[in-house]
């Protein structure tokens, strides 16, 4: 088997974690979570199955051309993954690799917005970036677990309809290096499950993405 230096593949690592015999590593990576607003409301299947083609048609525009998928061990370049998608039953997970910028987030999901938005399909959406497990799942494939997958959860749900909600640590990080058009602080902290406290910044343009704080 051919180890590669990609941080998103645990073939590099083989640490224990309480007795697992699993390769993990422990990294800090930039993660965006999105679900479909409102999903819960949907009647029946056939609905559903509109959605779920709608979403993978928006992921593939965005992302397949420019990405090697950590589900796609076929590649013949997989060893490279610079991305995973993780699906959550009315979204997606989406963790990026070390080979791209923090703020390569941000452009991610301006466009996902967007490209489903026109499909009629509005999401929310929480951005971060925390420390996560890398790993592989029950079935071998690389997924990942762990307190940044949890916390893009939290954000994620603490967001409105139509809201792009961007982590304080993730937010103040990027805009150290470049001035981002659209993203603002909110002047609240969110209090999520388990009394889990957070600040975030607003990411929003008028008639492209998001919503208003």
């Amino acid at each position: 088997m051919n180890i590669s230096k990609n941080i998103l593949d645990p073939r590099n690592y083989n640490v224990d974690y309480g007795g697992g015999k699993m390769p993990m590593n422990d990294i800090q990576t930039a993660m965006l979570m999105f679900d479909v607003v409102d999903s819960s409301k949907i009647a029946n299947n056939a609905s559903m199955i509109k959605i779920i083609n709608g979403i993978h048609d928006s992921i593939n525009a965005v992302l397949y051309d420019n990405h090697i998928w950590g589900e796609d061990s076929k590649h013949p370049d997989a060893e490279n993954n610079d991305l995973l998608l993780i699906p959550t039953g009315d979204g997606y997970g989406i963790v990026l690799g070390y080979q791209h910028k923090d703020a390569y987030i941000l452009e991610i999901a301006r466009l996902l917005y967007a490209d489903l938005y026109e499909k009629g399909i509005l999401i929310r959406v929480g951005i971060v970036k925390a420390n996560s497990l890398i790993t592989f799942d029950a079935n071998g494939n690389v997924n990942i677990f762990g307190f940044g997958i949890l916390l893009a959860t939290r954000v994620c749900n603490a967001a409105k309809n139509g809201q792009i909600l961007v982590h304080n640590t993730l937010a103040e990080s990027i805009l150290q290096n470049r001035t981002v058009l659209g993203l603002s602080k909110i002047d609240f902290e969110y209090v999520a499950k388990h009394d889990m406290k957070f600040n975030c910044y607003n990411y929003f343009e008028e008639n492209s993405f998001g919503v208003p704080a």
